[in-house]
C-alpha cells in the first residue's frame, strides 16, 4: 500500500489524468459496448429486424427486394415499465438506406384480448419468440412468460441521421386499448 501511495505522489498530476481518462473511456467503451449487443440480441429487435426486412413496403421504399438491418440499434427496452422503442437502419445491396422505429410494450393480462383483436381486425402480423407468424401478436421472451406487442412500426426513406427524403410510411400500427 505504502508503494502504491508514493508512487501516486511521485507521478506527474499530467499522466495520472491520462491514465484515469483512458480507464474511465475503457469502461464507458464496455457498457456501450454490452448495451449494444443486449438491444440487438432482445426479442424485439429480432422479430421487428424480421418483419421490417421480410415487407413489401419496406422494399417499395428502399426499391429493391435484399433488405437487411445494418450499423447500430438505438433505443431502449424497458421491461420494468413495460416499453421498449427502438430505431435502427435498413439497407439494400445498391446502398439504398432508410431509418426504421419501432414501438413495443409488454402485453398485460387483461388488455391482450382487445390488442389482439384490433390486431386481427388491422390484419397486423406478429411474431413470437420464434419467429413465426401468428394471428395472435408479440414476442415471447425466452425463458420468462413476457409477451411483447409490436405498437407500431413505421420507415421513413433515406439515411437516418439526415432530413427525410420522402414521407415516413406506417408499417402497422395497433391502438391501445
Amino acid at each position: 500500500m505504502a508503494r502504491v501511495a508514493r508512487w501516486i505522489i511521485e507521478t506527474p498530476s499530467w499522466t495520472l489524468a491520462g491514465l484515469s481518462c483512458t480507464a474511465l473511456g475503457a469502461v464507458t467503451g464496455g457498457g456501450l459496448y454490452a448495451r449494444q449487443c443486449m438491444l440487438k440480441d432482445h426479442q424485439v429487435c429480432r422479430a421487428a429486424t424480421e418483419q421490417l426486412e421480410g415487407a413489401a413496403a419496406v422494399r417499395r421504399v428502399l426499391g429493391g427486394s435484399d433488405v437487411s438491418r445494418v450499423g447500430p440499434v438505438g433505443g431502449y427496452v424497458d421491461p420494468k415499465a413495460g416499453t421498449a422503442v427502438l430505431t435502427m437502419t435498413l439497407a439494400t445491396a445498391s446502398g439504398a438506406r432508410c431509418g426504421a422505429r419501432v414501438e413495443a410494450e409488454v402485453d398485460r393480462p387483461g388488455d391482450g384480448e382487445a390488442a389482439g383483436a384490433a390486431a386481427r381486425e388491422a390484419g397486423t402480423p406478429r411474431a413470437n419468440a420464434g419467429g413465426a407468424q401468428e394471428a395472435a401478436a408479440g414476442v415471447k421472451e425466452e425463458g420468462t412468460s413476457t409477451r411483447w406487442l409490436l405498437r407500431h412500426l413505421e420507415v421513413t426513406p433515406g439515411d437516418p441521421g439526415a432530413p427525410a427524403t420522402g414521407p415516413t410510411e406506417v408499417l402497422y400500427s395497433v391502438p391501445a386499448g
